[in-house]
């Protein structure tokens, strides 16, 4: 545009005017929002306004003029900001559907920890009616009771007895071939 302008010039002969607001910046004091502007961003500018022989004039127009631009220049701004929250009622529904969705799952999960936590043993009751609370001393009642039913740790056996397995019950060549045999579902 600028060298338009500059051909225009070339070809005009005595005084003229351009009237046009050029959205550029003339000199460092002018601010574009409210960022300092370096001469990088204006010297191409007064180059061409030096050989078109053009200057600047003020724009003293009427305040809400002035109003209506600064709003413009902040509409990039609004837009955004207000990005995030254009959908909200929609991404509120979405949240709350989703929500309904996954709660059953949670209360089905055999590994939701609230759940667990429900069903953990905090208090057991011994056979002469005392009650026990602590986690170690729940584990070591169970493990107690368990071990009892399971039998105990012989000390004293060295080895297996040899001709206790050769003389006690053994399987017969039919049952053995069923314990390597295939299952079936009949």
């Amino acid at each position: 545009m600028w060298k338009d302008i500059e051909h225009i010039l070339d070809q005009q002969q005595g005084p003229w005017c351009v009237i046009r607001d050029f959205d550029n910046i003339v000199k460092t004091q002018d601010r574009v929002g409210d960022k300092m502007v370096t001469e990088a961003e204006y010297v191409d500018f007064n180059v061409m306004l030096d050989k078109t022989g053009l200057c600047e004039m003020d724009n003293k127009g009427r305040p809400m003029y002035v109003m209506w631009e600064k709003l413009k220049r902040l509409q990039g701004i609004m837009r955004t900001l207000s990005k995030p929250l254009q959908h909200l009622k929609k991404n509120i529904l979405e949240t709350r559907n989703a929500l309904h969705k996954v709660q059953p799952d949670l209360s089905n999960d055999r590994m939701n920890d609230i759940k667990n936590h429900a069903k953990g043993m905090h208090m057991l009751q011994r056979d002469d009616g005392t009650k026990i609370t602590t986690h170690s001393e729940i584990s070591d009642d169970v493990l107690e009771y368990y071990g009892g039913l399971m039998g105990k740790a012989d000390s004293n056996l060295i080895h297996i007895d040899v001709e206790a397995m050769r003389n006690g019950t053994q399987l017969s060549m039919e049952k053995r071939e069923s314990l390597i045999g295939h299952v079936s579902e009949h």
